[in-house]
């Protein structure tokens, strides 16, 4: 039979694996921002209409903004899809910056130019998400380690103290 305390421990190993998965996600997406502000820039332009999108939690419904933008390296052209964080009032007033044909700051990765920042999306991304997720299930892992330690602790002085004649 399989010990509770047993079972804790694995779920602590599993928070950690997730924990250090949200760690390495939060650095790669760091790492991503920083190269791009060292990417040469040219003009983009808004191709098409916005798509404004939204989800939803338990707690507050968000919003973010499909954007498809073409720009020119080299004498090639190149599209790029962009996500940002928009609100609901986009749906009937979209700020001027992002009406169709507008043209935009964006960076480009100058070893492959189909991979693309505009100036927004660097600035208004929070990496911060993957390294909060860090910490919570860091947290928890070490509660539930010592909880399974615990648990497995004191169930083994159980099974001593039965064993042990009187």
């Amino acid at each position: 039979m399989v010990s509770l305390g047993l079972i804790v421990l694995l779920s602590a190993v599993g928070c950690a694996g997730y924990s250090l998965y949200c760690l390495f996600r939060h650095l790669s997406w760091h790492n991503r921002l920083k190269n791009a502000l060292g990417w040469p820039e040219t003009k983009a332009t808004l191709v098409g209409e916005i798509e404004l999108n939204s989800g939803e939690t338990k707690y507050f419904k968000y919003y973010w903004a499909g954007l498809t933008f073409s720009y020119t390296v080299a004498g090639k052209r190149y599209q790029h899809r962009s996500n940002v964080r928009a609100n609901a009032q986009w749906a009937d007033n979209t700020p001027e910056i992002y009406k169709s044909g507008s043209a935009i700051n964006l960076r480009y990765n100058p070893a492959a130019p189909e991979d693309a920042m505009i100036d927004d999306e660097i600035e208004r991304t929070s990496p911060f998400s993957y390294l909060r997720l860090f910490f919570i299930f860091i947290i928890l892992a070490v509660l539930l380690s010592g909880m399974g330690a615990i648990l497995l602790f004191t169930s083994s002085i159980n099974t001593l103290l039965h064993l042990t004649p009187r």
